[in-house]
């Protein structure tokens, strides 16, 4: 089997990141929306190479965000455990420097599911 191709493309202020599995297609998508300080994530946040691209992303866009970032989390449709903790001490460690990280998730999903538990976990 060959390795995952990861792919990085700059364009108009949107960092994408997609990798590819054979047989399993795209697995993590994210988007940059500067203008409304939104970090939009699609797709499955499984494995730790795809929490690397998400903090990669994370970093470089909060700086321009001036204190407030909202992470739209609407479309993942998988979140392992490693990712959700980090998301959720991102936020924590936000509030702690007086700046605001909003994780926004549907209820009732897996997603939330794993959220609610790494927050009640640290």
């Amino acid at each position: 089997m060959d390795p995952p191709v990861r792919v990085k493309t700059f364009d108009r202020g949107y960092l994408i990141v997609r990798e590819t599995r054979e047989g399993r297609g795209t697995m993590a998508h994210v988007r940059c929306e500067t203008e409304s300080r939104r970090l939009r994530l699609s797709g499955a946040v499984l494995d730790a190479a795809d929490l690397a691209d998400v903090v990669e992303t994370l970093e470089r866009f909060a700086e321009s965000c001036h204190g407030q970032l909202v992470i739209d989390l609407t479309a993942v449709t998988e979140l392992a455990a490693p990712a959700a903790r980090h998301l959720v001490e991102v936020r924590r460690s936000a509030a702690a420097e007086g700046r605001r990280v909003t994780l926004l998730r549907r209820h009732g999903t897996p997603v939330d599911d794993a959220l609610h538990a790494a927050a009640s976990s640290g």
